[in-house]
């Protein structure tokens, strides 16, 4: 691996490095906390096709913070059961 991409602590332990990142950049990496997604209209279209696909795509990859929490509100009268049926159908399609 080229050196640019491994860097060593104080501890002497290696690394790793974004390859993208700018070097004069000099903001340290943090882990986000605690943190909720509050979706109003969350039976809808736009949840359906767009915003609970992505959600759960970054869920999958590991970028959201262990204690992150998606709240949604909808209009339509239906079951938590139902809800996650739908939901799981919608991230499948």
């Amino acid at each position: 691996m080229p050196e640019t991409e491994i860097g060593y602590r104080s501890t002497g332990k290696a690394t790793r490095r974004n390859p993208l990142r700018d070097p004069r950049d000099r903001r340290l990496n943090r882990i986000a906390g605690p943190s909720s997604l509050v979706l109003f209209g969350v039976t809808g279209d736009l949840a359906r096709k767009k915003l609970l696909p992505a959600v759960y795509d970054l869920a999958n990859r590991g970028l959201l913070p262990p204690s992150f929490a998606l709240v949604g509100f909808g209009r339509r009268d239906w079951s938590s059961e139902d809800f996650a049926n739908e939901v799981r159908a919608n991230v499948k399609a």
